[in-house]
């Protein structure tokens, strides 16, 4: 029965995920949101996708909480609903405001309540195959705006708005997630609650988590590489124009083809993960976004921009294969919704620093050399150095990753080693007595 129906479920899970997934056509909707608002400041439009990112990495706390207690069948029905309707409602809205309210907070709520399907993908396959699972799951997340950026740019050219772009994208998402969520279910015995000592499932409680500090290492981590790839998935369009020195529909491709490695990368640190551990997975994954970061700034083609920045997305989208698997093996899958929510958080504070961070420290740039009277090529020099600076910095955070890889991070399947030798002596010495 488990064989029959986890197929089932995966392919459910894949197709909620890739309407999840189009959160990264992001720099799509921003270039036409800024031709339609010229008085909004770049890092404005910046917010509405970093608070829809935070608003989604919170609310997975609260839809695991709800998933770990009443299945996720609902949880996700509920998700489906608050996309689409979120979405829609932003294309209604005529303001800052009513896009934040509708896309950033609502559609982002949608977002995190539909996450847990993830958690019961994972509960589905034996522990050896989670890591394949998840990267697929997570893999047509990333990969999504292959299909959804040529998609969004479409709709704006052939209805000349995005307030009609996003009303057609919600009812997409309102369909979709909320059919895909009835086939979504835990297997059986699986669906007691949380507390319920006669589930079948162990691990961690959220406050056994909380002290462990393989918990804080896994969330800083999380934080680095998470602001090195939103850096460059939430501003994919403007790089490739200021970075390559091209325009219209090649710079729009950017964004899709980033997708390619935006979904690769999650399913091969999955399958790495499952074959190395987290451990040398992680450092590999924080050597490739170092290298990629540092080269970027130096592109001056098309070609040279795009192989630097895959390099980037690669690792960052090789988070989402290994961070679940870490908090399911580290942690356990009894409470797999809320602590890998918990987890999740870290993500969230990628999403306020990573994206905006890059137009602030762009605009700055510009601003200061309007002011101090500098010729139009200077000005735009000076928007790419604000670019570059933001750049070498989320390339810094990447090494100390390495280096904090390297020094606090052990690969373990359930206790530390140190404790389960501790536990061994105990068991030695009673059993000798």
């Amino acid at each position: 029965d488990m064989k029959s129906n986890r197929f089932i479920v995966l392919g459910a899970g894949l197709v909620i995920y890739l309407c999840m997934g189009s959160i990264y056509m992001w720099s799509v909707l921003a270039a036409q949101i800024s031709r339609e608002h010229p008085e909004w400041s770049l890092g404005s439009i910046a917010l509405i996708f970093s608070l829809q990112v935070i608003t989604y990495a919170l609310v997975t706390v609260v839809s695991g909480f709800l998933q770990d207690r009443i299945g996720p069948r609902w949880v996700i029905t509920a998700g489906g609903i608050m996309m689409g309707s979120g979405t829609i409602l932003a294309g209604f809205a005529d303001s800052w405001w009513g896009l934040i309210i509708g896309y950033s907070l609502l559609n982002g709520a949608g977002i995190g309540f539909s996450f847990v399907a993830l958690a019961c993908v994972l509960k589905w396959f034996p522990q050896r195959q989670r890591g394949l699972a998840s990267g697929l799951l997570t893999g047509t997340f990333g990969g999504a705006s292959l299909a959804f950026a040529p998609l969004a740019a479409s709709l704006i050219n052939s209805t000349g708005s995005i307030a009609s772009t996003l009303k057609i994208l919600g009812l997409i998402y309102l369909l979709a997630v909320t059919i895909m969520a009835q086939f979504i279910n835990n297997p059986a015995g699986q669906n007691l609650a949380a507390d319920d000592e006669t589930a079948g499932e162990k691990g961690h409680t959220p406050g056994q988590m909380l002290i462990d500090r393989r918990f804080y290492v896994l969330l800083l981590l999380f934080v680095f590489g998470g602001i090195s790839g939103l850096i460059i998935l939430g501003n994919a369009q403007q790089f490739a124009v200021y970075y390559a020195g091209v325009s219209g529909a090649l710079a729009i491709s950017a964004v899709s083809l980033l997708a390619i490695p935006n979904g690769v990368g999650s399913v091969a640190f999955g399958i790495l993960t499952d074959r190395v551990g987290q451990r040398k997975a992680l450092g590999v994954l924080f050597i490739a976004c170092s290298l990629g970061l540092f080269l970027l700034p130096f592109t001056s083609s098309y070609l040279s921009f795009l192989l630097s920045a895959s390099l980037v997305v690669v690792a960052y989208a090789g988070l989402f294969g290994i961070f679940p698997v870490a908090s399911a093996d580290y942690f356990g899958t009894r409470h797999f919704g809320v602590n890998y929510g918990l987890l999740y958080a870290g993500y969230g504070i990628a999403a306020l620093i990573g994206p905006g961070l890059a137009a602030r420290m762009a605009e700055h740039s510009q601003k200061t050399a309007v002011q101090a009277g500098a010729a139009a090529e200077q000005i735009h020099n000076a928007l790419i150095a604000g670019y570059s600076q933001s750049i070498w910095l989320a390339c810094a955070a990447c090494v100390l990753g390495i280096i904090i890889t390297l020094l606090f991070l052990k690969n373990s399947y359930g206790p530390e080693e140190g404790e389960i030798t501790k536990k061994q002596d105990s068991d030695f010495s009673i059993k000798g007595n």
